[in-house]
């Protein structure tokens, strides 16, 4: 894909540039190596793509899964916009329970639930000792699922998000790892779930074509979550 996208990098004949014209420019400019070229291209590709993409069908599968929670998004969608293109991502990131909606779907089904390796610099944690040069991750589903941190965790629940009296632990949901290592695109993930999950809930309502598929039993998580089929069909309203 590179080797196809570098000659033709300046002949493009639009002016609306995709990631790979930033990359590609700043490799023929001799800022960055081929070799970082390629592992740009490969995080945006993957980490950036698929994390979003297996986002998205996962919260979609428990909004049809839990039809309430569908029915009480939609019309909070359809209450706040009057027209399918008033919507956007910052108006969409203002809507409280469409958030709920996108936290309980990253926390019940984390995109990288496997967790983030961190090498010890040797150090006690807890009343164990981790010595130097250990690799350390912490399994976000075991995390999100444990009724140490969540009630009914295996249940999608948006309304813990909102209500204050609560007793989850919502810290223990770090769908995109904390600190100077946590995920450098979060802010544009949630972007995208925003305005996608909007736009497409405020103009279809949906049905799942197979009811008895069970999303988390038929997953298999490696690196990535390997995902079963997901079957929607979507009808556009009847009046807008």
């Amino acid at each position: 894909m590179l080797d196809r996208k570098s000659p033709n990098a300046s002949k493009s004949k639009t002016s609306r540039k995709d990631f790979l014209s930033t990359i590609v420019g700043n490799y023929k400019q001799g800022y960055v190596s081929r070799e970082e070229m390629t592992a740009h291209v490969s995080t945006l590709t993957i980490a950036g793509g698929e994390t979003t993409a297996t986002s998205l069908a996962a919260i979609m599968y428990y909004l049809l899964k839990y039809p309430d929670t569908m029915v009480q998004l939609q019309h909070e969608l359809r209450q706040t916009f009057a027209r399918h293109e008033d919507i956007d991502a910052s108006k969409a990131r203002q809507i409280p329970y469409l958030q709920a909606v996108i936290n309980e779907g990253l926390r019940i089904y984390a995109p990288g639930s496997g967790g983030f390796p961190r090498t010890s610099p040797g150090m006690m944690i807890g009343k164990y000792w981790v010595p130097q040069g250990a690799e350390v991750a912490t399994h976000a589903w075991t995390l999100t699922h444990s009724e140490d941190y969540f009630a009914e965790p295996y249940v999608f629940k948006p309304e813990r998000w909102l209500d204050p009296l609560s007793t989850d632990i919502k810290t223990a949901s770090q769908p995109f790892s904390m600190g100077p290592r946590g995920c450098l695109g979060q802010n544009f993930a949630y972007m995208e779930m925003n305005l996608i999950l909007a736009k497409l809930l405020w103009k279809c309502n949906a049905e799942i074509l197979d009811p008895g598929l069970d999303w988390a039993k038929q997953s298999r998580l490696h690196v990535m979550w390997w995902k079963p089929d997901l079957m929607v069909r979507f009808h556009p309203r009847a009046e807008q």
